[in-house]
């Protein structure tokens, strides 16, 4: 979340992992991380990359899409948020090679899909979700605003007066042919999440989005729309209570999961209830919510390393919904999973995901591979110093065969250790204020075998220098995780 906010370069990959039962946990089949393939690679100018997702064609799994915040519309010697906009790639190979672009309407976007796009109003978008429907149909979700002109402040006041617009655009063909972009709110709204009907029922095919309405406080509310028409029109159909982070799946039986955060920033550290709503007629309405946990936050990591924990995640596997969150205990950030079983009515106790002690382990993201649970992370247990400070960063990954009882060892994912200190978003004020940021998410994607997990890296940050920013060459990694 921001406050509204072709060639491939193949590295080595990590040994096999062979998935060995802790002690206390059952035994899990071999897990398998493939090589780190570069998203988007060859752009240029090769400028900061941020929030990726990714999402896996159900009529062919060697189609892949996915969508990041691309800052290649460099700006000039002042500060400006005006060079950030989505970028939409698809692989045929599995992920191993990667084509694509902006999506249509950025800032000097003369092509005839750009004059018709209605964000061309705006100079700045972010929050991308992507997902397929059961046609093989790309849904592209995302927020766009008018940042103001170089030099100036963006913050929630500008991008509500401007009134920021919530979006979905569609590819056709596997993801190939893209076909239209359709704003689902105008006003003051932030961090639009997705979610696509793919069950076999009556409501298969419905496209859904929640957005924040309260963007400039996080309190509050948010609203529901849904898409009956392939995500050409979008009616609202609900206010949720709650606000900042929500996440939104939909389960096997078809029905709309959404998870709020009760009351964001005026709740203290401790108290954080997130709210389960779950609509069964197609999003419709909604009953009264459940608790799913009441999350613990805390203080950022040491040296403001990254922008806090990322949001949380739901999955859904049959009419189990499965919660992947972040919990804080007084000094260390941990991944935790909640389930419940009888479609979000009672929930399970805490089950502690990552298995190091010690260290920091964030932005969880989960997703299902026939019955099996993945969640992949960021991890600092290969580089957090002694003071606490984190000057390395991992994705890491772990399963489990339960239904979410129990988890593996977890797995390295990334194959080379990132500094995340490396990058600053510096143009994000006026005057110059450095903060480092790798955006909110990352993303985890199920196949028929397994996962594909798709984040932001800065092992080649500094292969870019600007005499403004510094280290630029900010990039996205995607990996296959077998098992």
């Amino acid at each position: 979340m921001v406050c509204l906010a072709s060639g491939i370069a193949v590295l080595m990959a990590l040994p096999p992992f062979v998935g060995a039962a802790a002690a206390g946990q059952p035994a899990t089949r071999d897990v398998d991380v493939g090589h780190n393939f570069e998203v988007g690679a060859g752009v240029h100018p090769d400028w900061t990359k941020r929030e990726p997702t990714i999402a896996v064609d159900p009529r062919n799994p060697q189609i892949l899409a996915a969508a990041e915040i691309d800052g290649r519309l460099v700006p000039g010697a002042m500060p400006s948020w005006g060079h950030h906009w989505l970028a939409y790639y698809r692989s045929t190979d599995g992920g191993q090679t990667w084509t694509g672009g902006l999506i249509p309407g950025f800032p000097g976007d003369n092509s005839s899909a750009g004059r018709a796009s209605p964000l061309r109003a705006y100079n700045f978008s972010a929050d991308p979700m992507v997902q397929f429907d059961r046609a093989g149909n790309l849904y592209l979700s995302g927020g766009a605003l008018q940042a103001g002109t170089p030099g100036t402040i963006l913050n929630l006041t500008n991008a509500c007066a401007g009134s920021a617009a919530m979006f979905v655009a569609k590819y056709s063909q596997d993801g190939a042919h893209y076909v239209r972009e359709s704003v689902v709110f105008r006003g003051c709204g932030d961090y639009p999440r997705l979610a696509v009907d793919v069950s076999a029922g009556a409501t298969s095919g419905n496209v859904y989005e929640v957005v924040s309405t309260n963007a400039s406080t996080y309190n509050g509310t948010s609203a529901f729309f849904r898409s009956t028409d392939g995500g050409r029109t979008f009616a609202q159909t609900a206010v949720l209570n709650g606000s900042v982070p929500m996440t939104m799946t939909v389960s096997g039986t078809g029905a709309a999961v959404v998870a709020t955060s009760a009351c964001q920033l005026a709740c203290p550290y401790s108290v954080h209830p997130q709210l389960i709503y779950v609509s069964t007629d197609g999003g419709r309405t909604f009953g009264s919510p459940a608790v799913a946990v009441t999350e613990n936050l805390g203080p950022l990591p040491v040296n403001n390393t990254i922008s806090g924990p990322g949001v949380n995640w739901l999955a859904a596997d049959g009419r189990t919904i499965l919660l992947a969150y972040d919990d804080f205990n007084g000094s260390q950030w941990f991944v935790k999973l909640v389930r419940s079983t009888d479609g979000g009515v009672t929930w399970s106790a805490p089950v502690n995901v990552s298995d190091d002690p010690r260290d920091q382990h964030m932005w969880p993201t989960i997703a299902v591979s026939h019955d099996v649970i993945g969640i992949a992370w960021y991890d600092s247990r290969n580089g957090q110093l002694a003071n606490g400070v984190v000057d390395g960063l991992d994705v890491y990954f772990a399963q489990s065969t339960d239904g979410g009882h129990t988890f593996s060892k977890n797995v390295r994912v990334s194959s080379v250790t990132s500094n995340p200190n490396l990058v600053d978003f510096a143009d994000a004020n006026q005057p110059i204020s450095y903060f480092v940021w790798f955006g909110d998410y990352i993303t985890i994607a199920a196949t028929p075998h397994g996962w594909h997990v798709i984040w932001t890296d800065n092992r080649n940050a500094c292969a870019k220098v600007s005499a403004i920013y510094g280290c630029v060459d900010q990039d996205i990694y995607q990996a296959t995780v077998t098992g």
